[in-house]
């Protein structure tokens, strides 16, 4: 048999490469595509096994947790990891401290603080003339494993156990599927109003928008992860104006960035024998 020169040897293990790569690329999105369109993973005893060998060491420790919070709340265990990921790295980001994430100030009128006494500590001034403020408690916003924030989730955080993974997990679980249930919601006839101030950080003009209103599929799953974020409201002026859901959120990537977790473990979970009912 004639030898191959190198050359030719590593052109077509080159090109299978390529092949390899292309198929695995192609089931990624596959998988992206399913998890964002909403499926959810319906995991025998074994499939539970390999779903938790595929969650980085890191998180490894809570795979227990995450299924059964997933399993508890109907939602799909992927999408679960992927915003608990996305949020503190399931618990271990380095700027995850005592529990707690978020020590950026926030501004707040004199009448919002006077309101709700309780929940603020006013640490300085705005440049426009509000109040700089963190929790009362000395503490970041964001709160446990999932992040319920302190301020816009109130009282629950004041209320709640959120140091408790299993009962912060559980309420991240059901804001998500809150904002699910919101935006698959058929509206009213009103219109969303965009005004000047979002007008301009959405770079439109203020009016009266269409609102879009129910979502499903992929748009859906994407705007009920970008309000875990940057909230219902907001998120749904990016819409309405026709923005990506994720326009607003923290690096404008939170959503994409959360089903990417999801995919990527997805990937390694099909590809180490994993496969689970699948359901819509």
């Amino acid at each position: 048999m004639a030898t191959l020169p190198k050359r030719t040897k590593w052109l077509l293990i080159g090109g299978a490469v390529a092949i390899v790569l292309a198929f695995v690329l192609d089931k990624r999105k596959e998988l992206q595509v399913a998890i964002a369109a909403g499926v959810r993973t319906i995991m025998d005893t074994a499939d539970k096994l390999i779903f938790k060998a595929q969650l980085p060491s890191y998180a490894r420790p809570y795979g227990d947790l995450i299924l059964q919070v997933a399993t508890e709340q109907n939602i799909d265990p992927f999408v679960l990891f992927g915003f608990l990921d996305r949020e503190t790295l399931v618990g271990t980001a380095k700027a995850y401290v005592n529990k707690t994430g978020d020590a950026t100030p926030r501004c707040r009128s004199q009448a919002q603080v006077n309101k709700y006494p309780s929940l603020y500590r006013v640490v300085g001034s705005c440049a426009d003339g509000t109040l700089s403020v963190m929790p009362s408690d000395g503490l970041g916003w964001g709160r446990g494993i999932a992040q319920i924030d302190w301020e816009q989730q109130y009282p629950w955080a004041q209320t709640h156990n959120w140091q408790d993974d299993y009962t912060n997990m559980t309420q991240g679980a059901k804001l998500f599927k809150r904002n699910l249930d919101y935006f698959a919601a058929t509206p009213n006839s009103e219109p969303v109003v965009i005004n000047a101030v979002y007008g301009a950080k959405l770079n439109t003009g203020p009016g009266d928008y269409v609102d879009p209103r129910p979502m499903w599929g992929e748009d859906l799953t994407a705007a009920a992860l970008a309000a875990y974020n940057s909230g219902i409201g907001q998120t749904l002026l990016c819409v309405a104006a026709g923005r990506p859901a994720d326009y607003l959120t923290t690096g404008a990537d939170y959503a994409q960035d959360a089903l990417r977790r999801a995919t990527a473990l997805a990937a390694n979970y099909e590809a180490n024998g994993g496969h689970g009912t699948v359901v819509s």
